[in-house]
C-alpha cells in the first residue's frame, strides 16, 4: 500500500486545492470550469471535490488499512468513475480552462492510487469481513438503506437528464448528471463491505469522513437557497432532506462509536 497512499496523498492535495477554489469562488470557477456549469453547480462540485480531499487526509491519517478500507473503496472509485465520466464527454471538456487540468490530475492520480491499493484490499477481504465483535443492527441498517439510495440515485442519474428542475433547482446537461451518477456511486461502494463486515471500527471512520462531503454540498445550497421553489417545485426539500439525513445518521454514528470506545474516568471522588 506505500506507493497507493504517496499518490493517494498527492491526490488529496489536489482534490483540496481544486475543491477549494471551486467552492469559494463559484462564479469565477464557472467561467473556468472543465464543461460549462452554472455557479451553483461549480459550488456543489467544488464541494464534493473538496470533500473527497478531506476523506482521502482522513484515511491517510486513520491508521490501518482495515480501519480505514471503505474510506478508501470511496476514494478510488469516485477517481475512476469521475475520469470515466470525463473520457465519455471529453469533446465537452474545456480543455482551455485552467481548473480542468488540476481536476483531471486529481482523478488520474485517485485512479492509479486505487490499480496499486485494490489488489491490496482484495487479498485482505477475509480478514477484514471476519474481524471485529460485531456491528449494531442499526449501524448495519443504516448502512443498508444508504447503499439503496445511494444506488438508486446514482442510476436514475446515469440515465435520466433533468431538465425541469425539479429536484436539483436548475437544469442540468448530461456530462453534469453522470458526473452526480459517479460520486453517489462511488459513496454506495464504500459503504458495501460495511453490509456483511463485523468490525464497527471502519464504519464510524467511513461515517466521519463522510460528513465533509455532506456537509460541504449542504451549505452549497443553502447558499444558492434563493433558487429553490418548494411550493411550486417540493422535490428540492427531498434534495436537501436527503443530506440532512445522511448527515444526521453519519453524525449519530460518530457520537455512539466515541462514547462506546471512551476511556473510562478512574479518578478517585472524595
Amino acid at each position: 500500500m506505500a506507493w497507493s497512499r504517496r499518490l493517494l496523498t498527492v491526490a488529496a492535495i489536489t482534490y483540496f486545492f481544486t475543491g477549494l477554489t471551486l467552492f469559494l469562488l463559484p462564479d469565477y470557477s464557472a467561467a473556468n470550469f472543465p464543461w460549462d456549469v452554472s455557479p451553483f453547480v461549480a459550488m456543489t462540485i467544488g464541494g464534493w471535490t473538496l470533500g473527497m480531499g478531506f476523506m482521502a487526509r482522513e484515511a491517510l491519517r486513520g491508521g490501518a488499512t482495515q480501519r480505514v478500507y471503505p474510506t478508501l473503496l470511496a476514494l478510488w472509485a469516485f477517481s475512476a468513475f469521475e475520469l470515466l465520466v470525463a473520457g465519455v464527454f471529453f469533446n465537452s471538456l474545456r480543455v482551455d480552462n485552467w481548473l480542468t487540468w488540476p481536476y483531471l490530475l486529481a482523478l488520474a492520480l485517485g485512479t492509479a492510487s486505487g490499480v496499486l491499493g485494490l489488489p491490496v484490499l482484495w487479498r485482505m477481504r477475509r480478514e477484514l469481513l471476519v474481524s471485529g465483535e460485531g456491528m449494531p443492527r442499526w449501524i448495519r441498517a443504516s448502512y443498508a438503506a444508504f447503499v439503496v439510495v445511494t444506488g438508486l440515485l446514482a442510476l436514475v442519474a446515469l440515465i435520466v437528464v433533468p431538465t425541469n428542475g425539479a429536484v436539483f433547482p436548475e437544469p442540468l446537461g448530461a456530462f453534469t448528471t453522470r458526473a452526480f451518477s459517479g460520486f453517489f456511486a462511488a459513496l454506495g461502494i464504500g459503504a458495501v463491505p460495511l453490509l456483511l463486515a463485523r468490525d464497527v471500527e471502519p464504519a464510524a471512520h467511513y461515517a466521519r469522513a463522510g460528513i465533509y462531503p455532506v456537509v460541504l454540498i449542504l451549505f452549497a445550497a443553502l447558499s444558492y437557497l434563493v433558487l429553490f421553489d418548494f411550493g411550486a417545485r417540493p422535490g428540492g426539500l427531498l434534495y436537501i432532506g436527503a443530506y440532512v439525513a445522511t448527515g444526521v445518521v453519519a453524525m449519530a454514528i460518530v457520537v455512539w462509536h466515541k462514547r462506546e470506545t471512551a476511556e473510562p474516568d478512574l479518578t478517585p471522588r472524595y
